[in-house]
């Protein structure tokens, strides 16, 4: 039989004095003994996605139109693998895409959104296939370079038109091989006012060029911090 050290401990001077013993197990002992990690696996699996949101104070009573837009980092599938280090104390069952995939779609549902707009996605036809059934549509724009995934934007159908959509490759800034995605949708039968297409494709060139502009400036202020930081 194997020994133990047993720890005696006396209250009255708080000494430690570690002694030899044994321990015997019987099976009416083990059969009051679980398993810690099974016990924590089924914590997991059936634990819920919750978040804690913040409201904004104004008061949104009068908008005659009223819209619920979702941005969301889906955490693309091969940046998962290949960070793999980063993940390290999540098990390859829960980070697989087939599971992250009906955990995302179910948090979805819960927000019923009007738009979707979607970080990191290498995934795009899963998505498409999923999110049509429940009445949305979607374009993609992919990131330039080595990189898999991309950008893309769902809206519901029966609320919306594509117009026009356009996107920012800021390679060509002498950035990252990273994408901004834009799309310009008109509301179903909404009591607003008509959005002239043709003047906002002229317009457009001179707002991307501005948006690049902001884009730009904030890289360089960041990447600033980061080496104020090392």
């Amino acid at each position: 039989m194997n020994k133990r050290k047993f720890v005696d401990h006396d209250d009255d001077d708080e000494n430690l004095t570690l002694n030899r013993g044994r321990v015997n197990f019987n099976s009416s002992s083990l059969k009051h003994c679980r398993s810690i990690q099974s016990t924590s696996y089924e914590f997991n699996s059936k634990r819920e996605v919750s978040r804690k949101w913040s409201y904004s104070s104004r008061d949104f009573s009068g908008f005659e139109e009223r819209f619920v837009i979702v941005s969301y980092n889906i955490l693309g599938v091969e940046n998962a693998l290949k960070h793999r280090y980063l993940y390290h104390n999540i098990s390859p069952k829960i980070l697989s895409w087939d599971h992250r995939r009906t955990v995302i779609c179910k948090e979805l549902e819960q927000y019923n959104a009007s738009i979707l707009c979607f970080q990191e996605v290498d995934r795009f036809n899963d998505l498409q296939v999923i999110l049509h059934q429940d009445g949305y549509e979607g374009v993609l724009k992919a990131r330039t370079g080595d990189a898999c995934d991309g950008c893309a934007i769902f809206w519901r159908k029966e609320r919306f038109v594509l117009l026009h959509e356009e996107h920012i490759d800021f390679r060509g800034y002498d950035l990252r091989d990273n994408v901004a995605q834009f799309c310009v949708l008109k509301v179903v039968a909404s009591t607003s006012l008509p959005v002239d297409h043709c003047k906002l494709m002229k317009e457009t060139p001179a707002a991307l060029n501005s948006l690049c502009r902001i884009y730009h400036t904030y890289a360089h202020m960041r990447l600033q911090m980061d080496v104020d930081d090392c």
